[in-house]
């Protein structure tokens, strides 16, 4: 590169980080950082998990050069029941049974119930707060906490991973009300996804607990696991 280019290349460099970064900051100066940060970030995330609530979201992923893919989410939550609906699929456990549906390549949808028992809740719970703990926490962690103490954390990625869970950063909100997720934006540096709450209620009617009728015949299967992993989803 020649040299009377440099400082042409260093502002064009520092301007696309700039405008990356301003997605994922809220308008907020105050803010609290390092094992503080952290531990409200973990505890923000457990009222996530044991709250009462509905959500209905937008989810944008966007990447240069490719068209914005949108689409819309909803999250229904009454512990320990809870759905989690999107891109074609439900999941989630109601009744203490694991239930998943989705579309196969035919177009049919077909829900499964698991013959075993989910885990218990509160386990499951503890199970994912203490597994988002060995990101943030400890002498190395994978992430540093920002708290912007407004309902909102950064993560900022401090240990290069291959593939990193929650990209280089993310931002994730939450409502004061209800502790539901009000907004999370995830840089994957490819592509940015975003996902935005368009309603939330505090209000979970037995109704809302149910599978769309949409989704196909539910299906108990014998002997099948109820791991753990779909009890309760992190992705949310």
């Amino acid at each position: 590169m020649r040299s009377d280019r440099l400082p042409v290349a260093a502002a064009l460099l520092f301007l696309a980080f700039a405008v990356g970064a301003s997605v994922l900051l809220p308008a907020t100066e105050t803010q609290h950082g390092g094992d503080r940060a952290a531990r409200s970030f973990l505890a923000a995330w457990q009222r996530k998990l044991e709250g009462t609530y509905l959500v209905e979201s937008s989810f944008t992923r966007t990447a240069p050069g490719t068209a914005a893919f949108e689409s819309s989410t909803r999250l229904v939550q009454r512990p320990p029941d809870r759905l989690i609906s999107g891109l074609g699929s439900v999941e989630g456990r109601l009744q203490g049974k694991v239930v998943r549906c989705g579309t196969d390549s035919s177009g049919l949808g077909r829900c499964f119930r698991s013959a075993d028992d989910a885990p218990p809740y509160d386990d499951a719970v503890a199970s994912e707060v203490d597994g988002l703990g060995s990101y943030v926490l400890g002498e190395r962690p994978l992430y540093a906490v920002v708290d912007f103490l407004d309902g909102c954390f950064r993560l900022d990625l401090a240990v290069q991973l291959p593939v990193p869970t929650y990209g280089a950063q993310a931002l994730f909100c939450f409502d004061k009300a209800t502790g539901a997720p009000s907004r999370t934006v995830i840089d994957r540096t490819d592509a940015i996804e975003t996902t935005a709450a368009v309603r939330i209620s505090g209000d979970v009617t037995d109704a809302d607990l149910q599978v769309p009728d949409d989704r196909g015949t539910v299906v108990t299967l014998p002997g099948t696991p109820s791991p753990t992993s779909t009890t309760v989803s992190t992705s949310s």
